[in-house]
């Protein structure tokens, strides 16, 4: 909040917002039944490493999707009177989403446990 720039400010929440996504992606698995041994935030690894009543310890790989740069400045104009918008592909939304998912596998490649990849998308 203390940024000047608005773009600068977004960017910042984005990365706020993605890892208060991975610490509520842990609690849900808490309260699902599995116990937490391991948060990225503590450590390097996966994002979250837990385990099941049986005990078999999962990486977790979260991977958080908000509001793109592009489309926050076309918000932003629209707020401010100025017109704004533009054409909007959804391959582009499709292959992005992939791409993210893929990103997860990767980084998920390096662990020897059981691995989930979990896409967090911001309404």
């Amino acid at each position: 909040m203390l940024y000047a720039d608005p773009i600068e400010r977004h960017e910042k929440a984005r990365i706020f917002s993605g890892r208060l996504a991975e610490l509520q992606c842990a609690e849900w698995l808490e309260l699902q039944g599995w116990t937490v041994s391991g948060l990225e935030a503590l450590r390097e690894g996966p994002d979250i490493e837990a385990y099941a009543n049986e005990g078999q310890t999962t990486a977790f790989e979260v991977k958080f999707i908000g509001t793109e740069h592009d489309d926050f400045v076309t918000i932003q104009e629209s707020l401010a009177g100025q017109p704004a918008g533009g054409p909007v592909s959804p391959y582009d939304a499709a292959n992005y989403l992939l791409f993210r998912v893929y990103e997860a596998a990767k980084q998920l490649q390096r662990s020897a446990y059981n691995r989930i990849a979990v896409v967090v998308v911001e309404l």
